[in-house]
């Protein structure tokens, strides 16, 4: 039976707050992002309706989920600082970038190819996967060994360790503060679901817009674009060079995306909950780790905290390079041996 529309609301609304935080809140771009009113009328509309489109568009094929399709996905989510915040042409922290084709090189890889896709779109998935629902879709679709490590108690310190190793860095002084702060909300509507979904086991074909839906968040998704890219930092939209790299991009990871839902077999296995854990106390000891570290970063590399953040930047340029040249491979690969196989 397909649960209520407000339960369905719900989990929409707490996965768009999840993208948000691990995307504006750890990289610190909007550490106070859910009080202020750009930030909830502006900043996570546009992360959830990303996340609700391009999930929706990966999870509800039918089919085994690949990180591939992932990734690409979470690609297409990261070209959005082109047209709505036009960091991909002109970043406002860098009025000197490397360019190639109009855009600054250097920060589309790290934008597109590392940050968006897993901070603001596969990691807020796997989350909601693990605290909210009756599902392992997203797991599995995991190296064995990364599934180990999940399982160990530790993880979870680990992760949110690295995660306040990040805010800490950009976030400076008010690092503690707006790590808490942010993680509350969460922690808010965590307690929330788990009160109002108490004793349903829901998942992801239960609780992602249908069609009708999933058509009607696009058109407000297009809706922000067509916003945005009018009425904030026009001056920075370049000419027709620059703007046919970005629709070079969104053509060449679109065909990605499409090649990587297309090679991935059907859906067999039932479906289990991926682990047992109790999301609020889980999430307590993710804020307690988060919050310290972002606490104990900030005050130890606060005076060498410009060499921090380009050593962290350079290791998600690394990272970025690397994921996309691995997934491309992972992909054409999959689908040559599809090929063979018909």
């Amino acid at each position: 039976m397909r649960p209520p529309f407000f339960t369905r609301l719900l989990f929409w609304l707490t996965l768009g707050i999840f993208s948000t935080f691990f995307a504006e809140v750890v990289s610190a771009s909007s550490p106070f992002v859910f009080f202020t009113s750009f930030g909830l009328i502006g900043t996570y509309p546009i992360y959830l309706l990303h996340t609700l489109v391009l999930g929706t568009l990966v999870i509800r094929q039918g089919k085994q989920v690949s990180l591939q399709a992932l990734y690409f996905a979470g690609g297409i989510f990261g070209l959005y600082e082109a047209y709505i915040t036009k960091v991909l042409w002109s970043p406002p922290w860098n009025t000197t970038p490397l360019r190639v084709g109009g855009i600054s090189l250097l920060d589309t890889i790290v934008l597109v190819g590392f940050w968006h896709v897993f901070m603001s779109f596969i990691i807020p998935l796997f989350v909601a996967e693990l605290f909210l629902l009756h599902s392992n879709r997203l797991v599995r679709c995991l190296p064995e060994k990364w599934q180990a490590f999940l399982h160990r108690p530790i993880a979870i310190w680990i992760i949110a360790g690295v995660m306040g190793l990040w805010q800490g860095i950009a976030a400076g002084q008010y690092a503690v503060i707006s790590a808490l702060a942010n993680a509350l909300v969460l922690l808010v509507f965590i307690v929330l679901w788990g009160r109002l979904t108490r004793g349903h086991d829901y998942e992801w074909q239960d609780l992602l817009p249908n069609r009708t839906e999933w058509i009607v968040l696009l058109v407000i998704l297009l809706g922000y674009y067509l916003v945005f890219g009018f009425r904030v930092r026009t001056d920075a939209i370049p000419g027709l060079g620059g703007q046919l790299t970005i629709w070079m991009m969104y053509i060449i990871w679109g065909v990605l995306l499409w090649l990587a839902l297309k090679a991935a077999p059907v859906e067999t296995e039932p479906v289990e909950p991926a682990f047992s854990i109790p999301p609020v106390r889980t999430w307590l000891k993710f804020m307690l780790g988060f919050g310290l570290t972002s606490l104990v970063v900030s005050l130890l590399l606060l005076p060498v905290r410009d060499v921090a953040f380009g050593v962290v930047w350079v290791m998600g340029l690394i990272t970025g390079v690397v994921a996309l040249v691995w997934m491309t491979v992972k992909v054409l690969n999959r689908n040559h041996q599809h090929a063979k196989t018909e």
